[in-house]
C-alpha cells in the first residue's frame, strides 16, 4: 500500500512540475499542429499501461 502512495505522489509531483515549467508555459505551435497524433500516442500508453496493470493484478491476486 505504501509503494501505491509512494508511486502516486511521485507522479503527482512530476505532473505539476511540468505543468508549471517556464517551457511548458511558453507553449510550442507545432505540438499544437499535431494534436491527433498526440492523443493517439497518449491513448495507446494509457491502454499499454492498463493491460500492464490488469496482468500484474491478476498476477498478485493468485499469489
Amino acid at each position: 500500500m505504501t509503494l501505491i502512495i509512494v508511486t502516486m505522489l511521485a507522479a503527482l509531483i512530476g505532473t505539476l512540475l511540468v505543468g508549471f515549467s517556464k517551457k511548458n508555459k511558453a507553449g510550442d505551435p507545432s505540438y499544437d499542429r499535431q494534436l491527433v497524433g498526440n492523443w493517439g500516442r497518449l491513448g495507446v500508453y494509457y491502454i499499454a499501461m492498463t493491460v500492464i496493470l490488469v496482468v500484474l493484478l491478476v498476477f498478485m491476486l493468485r499469489s
